[in-house]
């Protein structure tokens, strides 16, 4: 871990967070990423932990931290938490909409739809088998390696300590079944040396 002369620690470190999108009509359901810290109800019941979170506060950064953000990506994680497993189906309703990345309240950054942002790692695998289609949902292959499937700034951009961020993804097509979804700012972090 490199440090800044004097005063940090410089290490790679995505923030990233998780929601669960509920059922919804087309153009109704609105995801918040960043709005909801560790330890705070993802759903009922469900406490967020790392599985789902490293922020400790809402949308924003410890005192002292900073990120440079040079990168985006998200998943789907391969989990029934929000209820069952994701279908394909759902996945691309989800990537029918688009999504807002906003710093310091209501300022956007970047806006973009959702089906640019590439999939974090494992990918679902489409058959044509009809008898394995009705089998399972989906299934995994290892996809390309998380360093190479992102969405590249082209220049980064520096989260401050206490700077609000959030990612909204809007105008999705219906779900049909509570989804999670996990979205990633990936980049160089920096800490105060403690």
């Amino acid at each position: 871990m490199p440090v800044k002369p004097g005063t940090s620690l410089l290490y790679t470190q995505p923030i990233y967070d998780s929601i669960i999108l509920p059922i919804a009509a087309a153009g109704v359901a609105i995801g918040q990423f960043f709005t909801i810290p560790f330890g705070q109800l993802i759903a009922a019941g469900i406490n967020k932990t790392y599985r789902h979170t490293n922020l400790n506060q809402a949308s924003q950064l410890e005192r002292g931290n900073e990120i440079q953000i040079d990168s985006l990506s998200m998943m789907f994680p391969r989990t029934a938490e929000a209820g069952a497993y994701a279908t394909i189906a759902d996945i691309d309703a989800v990537r029918a909409g688009n999504m807002r990345l906003r710093f310091g309240g209501d300022t956007d950054f970047l806006t973009v739809p959702i089906a640019a942002i590439p999939n974090a790692g494992m990918a679902p695998v489409y058959s044509t088998d009809a008898a394995l289609a009705a089998a399972v949902n989906f299934t995994f292959d290892n996809g390309a390696s998380v360093t190479q499937n992102r969405f590249f700034l082209g220049q980064t951009i520096v989260l401050g300590s206490q700077e609000s961020v959030r990612v909204t993804f809007e105008n999705m097509d219906a779900i049909v079944a509570p989804i999670e979804v996990i979205f990633f700012l990936h980049g160089a972090s920096i800490r105060p040396v403690r």
